[in-house]
């Protein structure tokens, strides 16, 4: 709601002008579809530079090793952030296609301010031979460059923006939240049926181990322990369904793309249709990826835990979040 009046109020004070269009033929809707896929990533529209950089890695094929590499990280590390994995699969299926479509419908205004607010950079309204927005505080600069972002976006295209990447985040708390709620819900109620022999031998025990005048408290430390175990191992079983699911996906996705690559790049001439290679090779690296998994108990050795801490501490961070939730 705020961010609406925001916009309305700055498409007020100086509104872009759009003009209806027809509505395309099919013959218009193929090129400009073969135009949006040979089309660069929005990214390299935010800088000039940005450009340049993608069209100098463009032959080495990047965009084919990447998805292998983050591949590797999901066979050998995906059981240690199972929580960000479930984040983003959920993500990639609620809300992943609407937000791009609106990152790339935004980059327009990007690229439109950018070129605004250069031309900005260079007015010099009292012809002293500094530019203005050099001669203005902070505070004043914040509120000149807001108002000129303001006025040369288009706001509805903004506002659908937001409420994709809104309806994407709230799918992945949701989706995080269920996830929890099985965990905690099957701990329970295995612990209910371990409740009776728990209370016949486990408390007598605990009664002994207590002072005496703590001893009334046996049953509540037995119930509270065996709640908190159990829903600690249902927890430990969904991290490693997930570090074999997410070995899986890893393994199948290394070796995909660099099947893809070495044919790109001319190195073979495999048929990915016609051969099994790729889930050959895929599976293998599947199951080496989980059973390593399984063997460092979900740890990241050194130095790779330094360059995945970012994602640690995103994995930290919604484990929070959710348990607050």
């Amino acid at each position: 709601f705020t961010l609406n009046i925001v916009f309305k109020m700055a498409d007020t004070a100086k509104a872009p002008e759009y003009t209806q269009v027809d509505v395309p033929t099919s013959d218009v809707r193929a090129k400009n579809e073969e135009k949006t896929a040979n089309k660069p990533p929005f990214w390299t529209e935010l800088h000039p530079s940005l450009a340049i950089l993608h069209v100098k890695v463009q032959p080495y094929r990047l965009d084919l090793l990447l998805p292998a590499f983050v591949g590797l990280i999901l066979c050998f590390f995906g059981g240690s952030f199972f929580t960000l994995i479930a984040a983003v699969e959920a993500y990639r299926m609620c809300g992943y296609d609407e937000s791009l479509k609106a990152l790339n419908a935004i980059s327009e205004d990007l690229k439109t301010f950018y070129g605004a607010n250069s031309e900005d950079n260079k007015v010099d309204a009292d012809n002293d031979g500094v530019a203005d927005w050099k001669q203005t505080d902070i505070k004043g600069l914040i509120k000149r460059k807001g108002m000129l972002f303001f006025s040369v976006i288009n706001p509805d295209r903004m506002t659908n923006a937001v409420k994709s990447l809104n309806t994407g985040f709230l799918a992945v708390v949701a989706t995080l939240q269920l996830q929890l709620a099985k965990s905690i819900t099957l701990g329970h109620s295995i612990a209910d049926i371990l409740n009776k022999p728990a209370t016949k031998y486990a408390v007598p025990m605990m009664k002994k181990v207590l002072p005496v005048e703590y001893s009334k408290w046996a049953n509540s430390a037995v119930t509270v322990l065996l709640n908190t175990f159990v829903i600690s191992m249902a927890w430990l079983l969904h991290r490693i369904i997930s570090a074999f699911q997410a070995a899986l996906r890893g393994g199948t996705m290394v070796s995909r793309n660099v099947l893809q690559y070495t044919n790109t790049m001319g190195y073979t001439k495999i048929n990915t249709e016609e051969t099994l290679i790729d889930e050959i090779a895929g599976y293998g690296l599947s199951l080496m990826g989980f059973f390593w998994q399984l063997r460092n108990g979900f740890g990241i050795p050194f130095p790779l835990n330094l360059i995945l801490l970012p994602f640690s501490l995103l994995e930290w961070f919604l484990v929070a979040y959710i348990s607050n939730a």
